[in-house]
């Protein structure tokens, strides 16, 4: 079994409206899904904090967490807008030879949705 190519969506949450930003990363998502590929969209986390007994304010540990995803991923999808979080995500990317893209149709030139596992 070939398994899907893993793309990480790297955009903005705060800076803007958090709701639209998120609802457009998912979409973004969806949109990879239905190519074939396994998005992991961690704007899904902006929606983990509201219902979190926690409270919010865990920036650094879902950064943590992300940078850990990112390590795993095939590549990197970089949606527009500012973001200081998702610029360190494209940082990292680069650090450690993930390519990163800026627009769908450029990451499915060069990145097959069924990949190297």
């Amino acid at each position: 079994m070939t398994l899907r190519t893993r793309i990480y969506v790297a955009g903005p949450i705060s800076d803007g409206d958090p709701v639209a930003n998120c609802q457009r990363a998912i979409q973004v998502g969806f949109e990879l899904m239905d190519l074939g590929y396994a998005p992991f969209v961690p704007h899904y986390s902006y929606f983990v904090d509201m219902a979190s007994t926690h409270g919010a304010g865990r920036y650094e540990q879902w950064i943590a967490v992300d940078l850990a995803y990112i390590q795993v991923c095939h590549a990197l999808l970089r949606l527009p807008g500012r973001s200081k979080g998702a610029d360190r995500e494209v940082t990292f990317a680069h650090q450690h030879g993930i390519p990163v893209y800026y627009a769908i149709p450029d990451l499915r030139s060069e990145i097959e949705p069924y990949g190297p596992n």
